[in-house]
């Protein structure tokens, strides 16, 4: 009866010795996440800074979007999917070298088009996969009516030292909490720009603070307000890129089209 009640005590003791054990990793293990956590900061301003330097470091930068237009854009604008590859900015304010994958639909169509817009800073080339015709050139007007399209789904905050100078000088900003954007954590920041110059709500990842979605606000007029949002995901800075991403090669069976020619995209 001794050695039962014996052996029944060490029993108890390995097994709050575990548990007190156990207990110790868990602290230590809450400890270094709390270590490790990310600081959430309250301040508008010190967001926008921090999204300047991080934005305006970017040499790079590959992501897939979508393009929502609301309001009374929904009937004059495309809603654009698809993935952006960019190598650098030209003088004329657009992507160079670029690569664009471009999908539109318009309210109310019934078939979703299809581009593929590139150039290697020399030649421009645009495939337009609904027609099966590929337009080239030496500027930008090779990518005849698809350059609409594009306009909308260049974040160009990731092409500019500075980026976001307008929004840390505007009139107002302020932090409307967190959301997630393309799986990614992020701050919510509401501007209005100096002198009637508009408003904005931008999404920045709290982590790096890189610009993962932006809402353009728009009067509208007569016509009402109206919102064009560009949703970000997958982004990746300074990728690896192959010597030919940002080459075009037109099937066989495709046409040559003309430079300036087309019906407006979508």
């Amino acid at each position: 009866m001794k050695r039962v009640m014996a052996i029944a005590v060490l029993c108890l003791m390995i097994t709050v010795s575990a548990e007190g054990t156990g207990k110790k990793k868990k602290k230590k293990k809450d400890e270094a996440k709390k270590k490790d956590a990310v600081p959430v900061l309250k301040d508008a301003i010190e967001i926008l800074k921090k999204a300047n330097d991080a934005a305006g470091a970017v040499k790079t930068v590959s992501y897939d979007f979508n393009f929502l237009p609301t309001g009374s854009n929904t009937l004059k604008v495309p809603q654009v999917d698809g993935k952006m590859v960019i190598g650098g900015l030209s003088s004329d304010g657009l992507p160079s070298p670029m690569l664009a994958d471009l999908t539109t639909r318009r309210v109310g169509a019934q078939i979703a088009r299809h581009y593929l817009l590139c150039n290697d800073t020399k030649k421009y080339v645009m495939l337009d996969h609904f027609t099966k015709k590929i337009t080239e050139g030496t500027d930008k007007k090779a990518y005849t009516f698809g350059i609409h399209a594009l306009k909308h789904v260049i974040m160009v905050e990731y092409l500019y030292p500075q980026p976001f100078r307008d929004e840390i000088n505007g009139d107002k900003a302020k932090l409307e909490g967190t959301e997630t954007v393309g799986g990614v954590e992020c701050y919510k920041i509401a501007v209005t720009y100096k002198g009637g110059a508009g408003k904005s709500i931008w999404w920045f990842g709290k982590e790096d603070f890189l610009p993962r979605r932006v809402d353009r606000l728009e009067d509208g007029g007569k016509a009402g307000p109206a919102t064009r949002s560009l949703k970000l995901s997958n982004v990746v800075v300074d990728p690896e890129l192959s010597d030919d991403v940002f080459t075009l090669e037109a099937p066989d069976d495709y046409r040559k089209g003309t430079v300036g020619g087309g019906r407006g995209i979508g």
